[in-house]
């Protein structure tokens, strides 16, 4: 686990890049976990547990009361990310349940954590841990009605990372980090038992955009 890059990620300088007005993937994120959330019934809402991979500072978390959400169970390698999600989030500790896991090395532990989750969200998330892991995590799942929501990102000019002055930041990842498919990630979970119900593309400041697949088993 220590070896992954992103444990050299500081919780500020994760923010002040992914907020930029160039990038401005916070606040788009943001706007997409409502609608995730939002992906279970109202019914279903009230008595239900959402997992987030990779929750890094708890983004997104702050419509969790709006939504209903009733338990949530947030995963993330970095441990300066977690902390900040629970001082950020301290009102909904009740609700927040935090595990640092290695999702590209420790994939049975996430899924004895998530399995009995009814929606599972892993938003910008493939590229960093790779689909074989993720579709390892998949494949050990229950399959009961499960809804995973995942987004990835799409580069037209061909530049992972946006300028804002902060993006030395995810230098370090560079090595780590795998191009995404759409094509090749919806035959990865058709293959694991879940199928595309929904797709939804989300256009960036910078021209770059997102893309929200939803799957259901």
């Amino acid at each position: 686990m220590q070896n992954n890059a992103w444990h050299l990620i500081k919780p500020n300088d994760y923010d002040a890049h992914m907020s930029h007005p160039n990038v401005a993937q916070t606040q788009m994120l943001s706007k997409i976990m409502k609608e995730q959330f939002e992906l279970l019934s109202a019914k279903q809402r009230s008595d239900s547990c959402v997992a987030i991979l990779g929750i890094t500072n708890g983004n997104g978390l702050e419509h969790i009361e709006s939504c209903d959400v009733s338990k949530i169970i947030g995963i993330d390698i970095n441990k300066a990310f977690l902390e900040e999600c629970k001082v950020r989030f301290s009102e909904i500790e009740p609700k927040l349940n935090l595990y640092q896991i290695d999702l590209m090395t420790e994939t049975i532990q996430a899924v004895e954590v998530i399995e009995k989750c009814d929606l599972i969200i892993a938003n910008l998330l493939i590229k960093h841990i790779h689909l074989d892991n993720f579709s390892e995590i998949v494949s050990g799942l229950p399959k009961r009605n499960q809804i995973i929501s995942c987004v990835i990102q799409v580069n037209p000019d061909g530049v992972a990372v946006s300028q804002s002055g902060f993006e030395y930041v995810f230098k370090a990842l560079a090595d780590q980090r795998e191009e995404e498919n759409e094509d090749t990630i919806i035959a990865a979970m058709n293959e694991n038992g879940f199928t595309v119900t929904n797709r939804v593309k989300y256009d960036l400041p910078n021209g770059k955009q997102f893309i929200r697949l939803d799957f259901t088993a």
